[in-house]
Parts: C-alpha cells; structure tokens; sequence
C-alpha cells in the first residue's frame, strides 16, 4: 500500500531560497501598500474581521462560505445559550 503520491513539483530547496526578497525589495512593496488611501470604516472592517477570525464580505459571500468549509462565517450571539425548559 502506498502512503503518498510523489510529488515532482515540489522541490523544498527552491522554495527556501526564494522565501526571503531582497530587503529593497520588500521595503518598495511595503510603501505601495500606503500609497492610497482606504475608504472609511474599511481599516476598522479588516481589523475586525482579522481579530474575529470571519471572513470579511457580503452576505453573499459568506454563505458560500458555510457551504464550503460547514462553518459558521456570521458571529455567534454573544453570551450563555438559554437552557430549555421541559414541562
């Protein structure tokens, strides 16, 4: 029985290499990320979306979200669930 399934493309050194770009490099690209200006509420958006760990988009979106993954992508209610009462 075999395992895994050999894979060609994958070469570890290649990617090792090629892992960390010149410093001028990435300090370019670090300044064409402050170049334009974000709309309102959008920092606030991503900032939220990135603590919370949700996706970030339209209500859309994020069904297909749940569909995809089977996972909750909207905030839960916030505190203790009720218990049921049986009578």
């Amino acid at each position: 029985m075999r395992l895994a399934k050999r894979r060609d493309w994958f070469r570890p050194m290649h990617f090792i290499k090629n892992w960390a770009a010149p410093q001028q490099s990435c300090q370019s690209a670090y300044r064409e990320l402050f170049k334009e200006v974000l709309e309102d509420g959008l920092v606030e958006a991503i900032r939220t979306s990135t603590l919370s760990g949700l996706p970030m988009g339209n209500d859309k979106f994020k069904r297909e979200i749940e569909v995809l993954t089977g996972q909750s992508a909207s905030p839960g209610k916030p505190g203790r669930p009720t218990k049921n009462q049986k009578n």
